[in-house]
């Protein structure tokens, strides 16, 4: 990782950080606040690094004759468990607070609305502790969601409502089959486009354990989640953030 700093009273407090993500490719190129900043602070970064994985992934996909078949208004992975990380959590739970009313009103009425749903299928509980689950209870529950027909609260005619600023795990959900193959999590025909697990390394970006320790939260239940658990997770310097992202990205990819 390399770094290029402003220049003494430089206004915008921003420095330029160059990766290189996996073997192949040029650098990415990434600009990160200076100073001391919470997790959430370099989240931008790290859209800006799947957004540039995945459109280098769609071309090298489209080349070898697989082109995505995702399209506006297919939105068969909205209604699959997206778990994302408390440092996700925390952003869309403000992003939420920062919107006017009554669309503030709507959107937590939304969450509210999902959470209940999962509660009475018996998903809740066993979502929110989804990062304790084996192998065989993850598809018990992700199979068990799917079947309940959740919309995102963020889905709306079929669209994501906060496209910009979705997850993570959302960026990466393209596959190169036919959309209609979606319409069963189970049907062996759907082809997922094989990227970096930048999401994966996320889950661990705040954890100090060792080894780390993924910080897992449901979407759906993601409001809620914050509001039971405030924030304990100290500043740091943004090219500390990178760098702990690099390395849980450089593990969890081994």
């Amino acid at each position: 990782m390399a770094t290029e700093r402003p220049t003494a009273g430089d206004a915008d407090a921003v420095h330029t950080v160059t990766l290189q993500i996996g073997e192949s490719g040029e650098p990415i190129r990434i600009a990160l606040p200076t100073g001391t900043i919470a997790p959430e602070g370099v989240l931008p970064a790290l859209q800006t690094i799947a957004d540039e994985v995945v459109r280098r992934g769609i071309a090298a996909a489209r080349d070898r004759g697989r082109p995505i078949s995702c399209t506006a208004g297919c939105a068969a992975c909205c209604r699959h468990l997206a778990v994302i990380s408390d440092v996700e959590a925390r952003a869309l739970a403000g992003l939420v607070d920062r919107m006017p009313e009554p669309r503030r009103s709507l959107l937590r009425a939304r969450f509210a609305s999902a959470a209940q749903r999962m509660a009475a299928a018996g998903l809740a509980a066993p979502a929110l502790a989804i990062a304790a689950l084996s192998a065989a209870q993850l598809r018990a529950l992700a199979d068990g969601y799917f079947r309940q027909h959740i919309d995102c609260p963020f889905l709306e005619d079929e669209r994501c409502s906060i496209y910009d600023e979705r997850p993570l795990v959302c960026r990466r959900m393209l596959v190169t089959s036919p959309a209609e193959f979606c319409a069963d999590p189970h049907d062996s025909r759907v082809r997922a486009l094989r990227l970096p697990k930048l999401a994966a390394a996320t889950l661990l970006l705040t954890s100090d354990e060792d080894p780390p320790q993924p910080a897992a939260v449901p979407l759906p239940l993601a409001l809620d989640w914050v509001q039971a658990n405030a924030a304990t997770v100290p500043p740091r310097g943004a090219d500390q953030w990178m760098l702990r992202f690099v390395q849980r990205l450089a593990d969890t990819e081994a």
